[in-house]
C-alpha cells in the first residue's frame, strides 16, 4: 500500500504540494499523525481521505483517492497461497475496469476486471515463465495506473 500513496502524492497531489514546501500528510484522520514527507503507510485498499496540513497558512485540505492494492509477486503452483494476481481497491465499488497484463515485449498476455477478475499465470492453456509482467488499468476519472510484477514458479 506504501506504493500507492506515494504515487498518489507525487502524481495527483504535486500541484498542491508545490504551493508550499510545508505540507504534511494524513489518510483518514484530520488529528493524523502527520507525516511531512511522501511515505504513508498501512493505507487500506478502497476510498480514503487525504488530509493536507500547511504551515505558511494554518490550514487544513482534503481528499478523496481511491487506493487501489496488488501483489508485487504471485506464485501460480496451486497450493492455495498467492495463486492468482489480482487488483482489488478494497470495498470501494468501481466500475468495470479492465485490467490488461503484458509480457516484457509488450505482446498482451490477459485481461480481466478490477475487484471481480485475476490472472493465473496461464496463456492459451500454458504455464508462462518465472519473470517479471507488467500491467495497465485506469481509476475514476482516467487516472492510468501502470507497473510491473513477478511471477515466481
Amino acid at each position: 500500500m506504501v506504493v500507492w500513496l506515494i504515487f498518489l502524492l507525487l502524481y495527483v497531489i504535486e500541484p498542491v504540494k508545490a504551493q508550499s514546501s510545508l505540507n504534511e500528510y494524513a489518510v483518514n484522520n484530520p488529528n493524523g499523525p502527520y507525516v511531512t514527507g511522501p511515505e504513508v503507510k498501512d493505507v487500506p485498499a478502497g476510498m480514503n481521505t487525504l488530509y493536507i496540513r500547511n504551515a505558511d497558512i494554518c490550514a487544513i485540505t482534503s481528499m478523496e483517492v481511491l487506493v487501489p492494492e496488488f501483489a508485487a509477486a504471485f506464485s501460480p503452483n496451486n497450493d492455495g497461497i498467492n495463486d492468482n494476481w489480482f487488483v482489488s481497491t478494497g470495498t470501494y465499488p468501481v466500475p468495470e475496469r479492465p485490467v490488461r497484463i503484458f509480457d516484457r515485449y509488450g505482446k498482451l498476455l490477459g485481461q480481466f476486471y478490477v475487484n471481480t477478475g485475476s490472472w493465473d499465470g496461464m496463456l492459451n492453456g500454458r504455464e508462462m515463465p518465472a519473470d517479471d509482467y507488467w500491467f495497465e488499468f485506469s481509476l475514476p476519472e482516467n487516472l492510468i495506473i501502470k507497473g510491473h510484477f513477478s511471477l515466481v514458479r
